[in-house]
C-alpha cells in the first residue's frame, strides 16, 4: 500500500461512510465516535472529534496517516486497501444494495416526518424516484462506487 496514494478527502469520506454504513447493518448499531476513538487509542492512535468529523465530511484537509486508515479498516472489517482503491470489493458489493436500501429509507422517513400531510402513495412514489436514480447512477460505473 505504500505505493498508493492516499485518497483524496471526498473519496475518504464517501468511502468511510459506506463502510460506517455497512458496519451498522451487520452490527445493528451505528459506529459512534467514542467507538472510534476508544479502538484507535488502543492500537497507539489518536483522533479528535474534530479530525474525525473533518474525515466524514470530506473537508480538503488531506491526511498520511496510513496507519489510522489501516486500523479504520480492522475496526470497520473491510480489506486493509480499502481506502485506496477505486472499486468496491467483490466481498463487499453484496453489502452495498443493503446500505442502498438503509439510506433510502432513512430518507423515505426523514420525508414521512418532515412531509406529515404527505399521503403514504406520494412518499413511495418519493422512495421509488430516489430508487431510480441510484440505479442510474449504478449504470454508469462500478458497483457501489458513487455511494
Amino acid at each position: 500500500m505504500m505505493d498508493r496514494p492516499m485518497p483524496k478527502p471526498a473519496e475518504l469520506s464517501k468511502r468511510l461512510r459506506l463502510a460506517l454504513d455497512r458496519a451498522a447493518i451487520r452490527r445493528g448499531a451505528p459506529v459512534q465516535f467514542p467507538e472510534v476513538r476508544a479502538f484507535l487509542t488502543g492500537q497507539g492512535l489518536h483522533i479528535s472529534r474534530a479530525r474525525w468529523a473533518y474525515f466524514l465530511a470530506g473537508s480538503d484537509i488531506q491526511t498520511n496517516d496510513r496507519a489510522l486508515l489501516a486500523a479504520l479498516s480492522d475496526l470497520l472489517d473491510v480489506p486493509s486497501d480499502y481506502f485506496y482503491t477505486d472499486d468496491i470489493p467483490e466481498n463487499l458489493a453484496d453489502d452495498v444494495d443493503q446500505v442502498v436500501a438503509m439510506r433510502a429509507a432513512k430518507v423515505h422517513d426523514y420525508a414521512a416526518r418532515a412531509l406529515g400531510g404527505l399521503a403514504p402513495e406520494a412518499l413511495d412514489a418519493i422512495a421509488e424516484v430516489l430508487r431510480d436514480i441510484e440505479r442510474e447512477r449504478g449504470r454508469g460505473r462500478g458497483r457501489g462506487q458513487d455511494l
